[in-house]
């Protein structure tokens, strides 16, 4: 996929008294590793003779973050996530081939780690100053963000949402849902935030991440 898909972006302000929402569209944003698309089964069964550690696919990244309480830590994702995650996947560290089955499995890590990380940038836990003390958060404790990200290459879409913003695939005449609703009603979620102050800082907890083959081919 060397060439740019063709992409859109509309917006609407809303009640609020500003634009609290923001949207990314980084066309080749990173290269991927393969390793992280296939299995390696499916990788022995191409049967040529190459390092599949040093095959990688172009990837395309879109994003929209849903901001509420101000615009500052939308906008924030909206400069940083995919910095974060090109610089996750550029290094390689950490990134292990997948199992038999379950290719989901480094995205999960390495999306969860990558959300977890603009997370701490923006509450100011991400770096200490010089002289001992935490930098400063970027907004106040009621300004956050729902996020959902895209990666498109010419194998797989993948797909990782915190929050209630939604990605949905069209192919042919029918919808396809790319991401789940991660809601305070949830179970899992509920738990984890009972315990804690109800503040709106958007991205630490679970994040999901969904995959789906892609049949863009000659994109």
């Amino acid at each position: 996929m060397e060439c740019v898909p063709l992409w859109g972006c509309a917006a609407t302000r809303g009640h609020a008294a500003e634009m609290e929402d923001a949207c990314a569209a980084v066309p080749r944003f990173a290269d991927v590793p393969v390793r992280m698309l296939a299995s390696s089964r499916e990788l022995d069964g191409i049967g040529v003779d190459f390092d599949a550690a040093e095959l990688r696919l172009r990837a395309h990244l879109f994003g929209v973050y849903d901001g509420h309480g101000g615009s500052e830590v939308a906008n924030y994702c909206r400069d940083k996530i995919h910095v974060v995650l090109r610089d996750v996947l550029r290094a390689g560290k950490g990134l292990r081939e997948v199992g038999e089955v379950d290719v989901k499995e480094p995205w999960e890590k390495v999306l969860g780690d990558c959300f977890q990380k603009v997370d701490d940038e923006v509450s100011g836990k991400s770096s200490m100053s010089s002289n001992g003390f935490t930098a400063e958060p970027i907004a106040a404790d009621n300004v956050g963000s729902t996020a959902v990200v895209v990666v498109v290459c010419s194998s797989h879409v993948i797909t990782a949402n915190f929050g209630d913003s939604r990605a949905v695939l069209c192919r042919g005449k029918e919808p396809i849902a790319l991401s789940i609703d991660h809601k305070p009603d949830r179970k899992d979620e509920r738990a984890r935030i009972e315990p804690r102050p109800q503040v709106a800082r958007p991205l630490t907890g679970m994040v999901i991440v969904s995959l789906v083959y892609s049949q863009c081919h000659g994109c």
